[in-house]
């Protein structure tokens, strides 16, 4: 359950990102990403409910100094890419993607969470100068305030591979300091170098995604540009939306201390339990403020509202495919049916020819044992 104090929101001033968050994702619906199933509100608070996975998300691994093989990183990443396609289809950019938003169940599989800064774009055209994000996985073009779309999620994407195969991010910094980065050289992955554990195509996706030009960068004609890269090409991504393929990280849920972890501003809630700005609200008056934030109930919505899912399409197939072996397997059950009557027919008929035979060796022995005495 996810607590958000109105006080707090309305200091802030993050009501329309609120309600943005709540529109979203009443609609989105995709197997890799974070689903709501209930909102409410009461006096004081906002609520959601939504899907729970146990093993935290991927900045709890990384504090604990845990290194990531490739076979590892590319399942994340497509898991990642999986999501970012659905939400691209629907002119959705996500505009915050960090370790902290990429949650992992216990059977290993990467969940994209929230949405309280995407934007819906219209008309497929370029989100105006808005500067949203996080320093650090903050594509430049945002940053800079230039326009922008959906190529700046991929710049994030780029950064994430990157820390997830280096262990470090190439750009920090300040607000400033990012600035005067991003005017510099462009941080590559050197070719001639490549680093221990990471093969020469996945530095070249890197280097493709962490592009200071949008328009140079991959993905920039569409995500299916990253999708057939050298390193995802042959990538059964049918398997993997279908969650019938393993996953070579399986967490441990002894192994994560979450006291420890809730010592971490990560999971601080204490904001939404003690009036920390001392400011006495009449929650009776501003209530109108939040009117927008309906009930929702995923259950009764019966899915009409729902964004369009570009995979469904691996559900169909693997329906038809089923329905065809099931029905292969239903002729091969009259065919063995068929040849088991026919087997039985013959050793029917040969049982009666063989019978009068029987009879008469059987009479010849009973006679020559007459003769005999």
């Amino acid at each position: 359950m996810k607590e958000l104090s109105k006080q707090i929101i309305i200091i802030k001033d993050n009501i329309k990102y609120i309600l943005n968050e709540r529109d979203l994702l009443s609609k989105l619906n995709h197997p890799f990403l974070i689903k709501m199933y209930y909102s409410f509100q009461d006096l004081e608070n906002l609520f959601f409910i939504l899907d729970y996975k146990e093993c935290s998300d991927l900045r709890y691994y990384y504090s604990k100094e845990f290194k990531f093989n490739e076979e590892q990183s590319k399942f994340f990443i497509s898991c990642l890419i999986l999501s970012l396609e659905y939400i691209h289809t629907n002119k959705i950019i996500h505009r915050d993607l960090k370790p902290e938003n990429l949650i992992l169940d216990n059977n290993g599989y990467l969940y994209l969470t929230d949405f309280g800064i995407a934007k819906k774009i219209d008309n497929n055209k370029d989100i105006d100068k808005d500067e949203k994000g996080t320093l650090g996985y903050m594509s430049p073009e945002i940053l800079f305030r230039q326009k922008y779309s959906f190529t700046a999620d991929y710049f994030s994407l780029g950064i994430i591979l990157y820390e997830l195969m280096l262990c470090n991010r190439p750009y920090f910094g300040n607000k400033k300091q990012m600035k005067k980065l991003f005017k510099g050289k462009e941080k590559q992955i050197n070719m001639n170098y490549i680093p221990d554990g990471c093969s020469i195509e996945v530095c070249d996706l890197i280097n493709k995604l962490i592009l200071l030009n949008p328009e140079k960068r991959i993905g920039n004609k569409g995500i299916n540009e990253i999708k057939n890269h050298p390193w995802l090409k042959y990538f059964d991504w049918k398997s993997l939306y279908l969650k019938r393929m393993k996953s070579p990280f399986i967490p441990s849920l002894n192994e994560i201390n979450f006291e420890e972890y809730l010592e971490d501003d990560l999971l601080d809630i204490s904001n939404f339990h003690h009036n920390k700005y001392n400011i006495m609200f009449d929650f009776k008056l501003l209530n109108y403020k939040f009117d927008q934030f309906i009930y929702f109930n995923r259950y009764k919505n019966n899915n009409k509202n729902e964004f369009e899912n570009p995979h469904q399409i691996y559900e169909y197939i693997d329906k038809k495919e089923k329905k065809f072996f099931d029905d292969l397997k239903k002729i091969d059950e009259k065919r063995n049916n068929k040849k088991k009557i026919k087997r039985h027919r013959k050793i029917l008929s040969a049982a009666v020819i063989d019978k009068p035979k029987n009879l008469l060796i059987q009479n010849n022995y009973k006679t020559n044992i007459m003769v005999n005495k």
